[in-house]
């Protein structure tokens, strides 16, 4: 992630608009009380490129689809169903 820090955050109760079935969860919110009566809202965007090696196999497959594609026949993935390994937690 070129310096930036990554955080574990999975302990937050995280939430998302997509149904209960949905193969990607790319964007979540969760709400968090703060002192002053006020709330905190975190937004998480997934960041594939920050465990996508550029020019790998996965980098080119996604670069070919561009974008997943979902019609009630057959899913066309941006990306292919797994992704590998990572150092991140």
């Amino acid at each position: 992630m070129d310096g930036e820090q990554v955080r574990d955050l999975r302990n937050l109760l995280w939430a998302s608009i997509d149904n209960d079935d949905s193969l990607d969860l790319d964007q979540l919110t969760v709400a968090e009380a703060i002192p002053g009566d006020k709330v905190k809202i975190l937004v998480a965007v997934a960041d594939v490129d920050s465990i996508v090696k550029k020019g790998s196999a996965i980098d080119d497959h996604a670069r070919h689809n561009t974008t997943s594609v979902y019609t009630a026949a057959m899913i066309f993935r941006c990306f292919l169903k797994t992704f590998p390994p990572t150092s991140h937690p």
